[in-house]
């Protein structure tokens, strides 16, 4: 699994993992690359796990969060980051040694999940690839449980949105509970409340919490950047009629 660096216009530097062509962060785990391979094979699930998958900065910490709260049935937040739980991230023996149940993350494909996760009824490339593969792989498996949370939903009706993410991992809640999550996994609430490191990020950069709105991209794309964005995404997705808001 040879390392490489990927150098910006400006010339700074991130380090990757090139993992047969897939491009991964370096994690600097002694035994990521055993680990990685063998993850398919070897990683075994349990009956409770719950896996959160998406794209990176897609919302991850803000789910993992609430899943949490709804798992202990408190809102409180979780001394430790979400790494902790991160596929990518773990060694075969730390995986096993998690105690149950395990909340875990990753923003690999369906494709390179542990296998006994698909049993069980259950950086990362082009973002089009991977809702593409997504959305294949959950039309191909229909017999997994597999719910669908969009970032822009998740702004607009938080409330109701942990309600139905409450009822897919069957877990109890009431309206009080429901409230006291949502107010506690406000983005500036998470902003101040959890010490996530920024070792991955480049420098004078937000790091892990940014903004935590919908439709930063208007301060981000020139019109000719839009206009190339919006070009690529009817190319490469537009064919799947995906529900994909880009403002609120």
């Amino acid at each position: 699994m040879p390392v490489k660096d990927l150098v910006d216009s400006e010339g700074k530097c991130m380090t990757v993992l090139d993992v047969d062509g897939f491009l991964l962060p370096d994690f600097k785990c002694p035994s990521q690359e055993n680990d990685f391979r063998s993850m398919a094979d070897n990683f075994v699930a349990r009956d409770d796990d719950v896996l959160l998958s998406n794209y990176p900065k897609s919302g991850t910490h803000w789910v993992w969060e609430i899943i949490q709260m709804l798992s202990t049935q408190k809102a409180e937040l979780i001394e430790y980051s979400k790494m902790n739980c991160m596929l990518e991230n773990l060694s075969k023996e730390s995986f096993d040694s998690l105690p149950s149940p395990r909340i875990l993350n990753t923003h690999l494909e369906f494709s390179m999940l542990p296998k006994d996760f698909l049993r069980r009824k259950f950086d990362y490339m082009s973002w089009f690839d991977n809702v593409r593969n997504w959305h294949k792989d959950i039309k191909e498996h229909k017999e997994y449980p597999i719910h669908v949370i969009h970032y822009e939903d998740m702004q607009q009706n938080g409330i109701e949105e942990i309600r139905k993410l409450a009822k897919f991992i069957e877990k109890p809640y009431n309206e009080k509970l429901l409230k006291d999550i949502q107010d506690k996994c406000q983005f500036e609430m998470m902003q101040k409340g959890k010490c996530v490191g920024n070792i991955f990020w480049k420098e004078n950069t937000a790091g892990v919490y940014r903004e935590g709105k919908v439709g930063g991209w208007k301060k981000v794309f020139t019109v000719a950047q839009n206009e190339k964005f919006d070009k690529v995404f009817q190319e490469k997705i537009a064919d799947l009629h995906l529900d994909i808001k880009f403002t609120i």
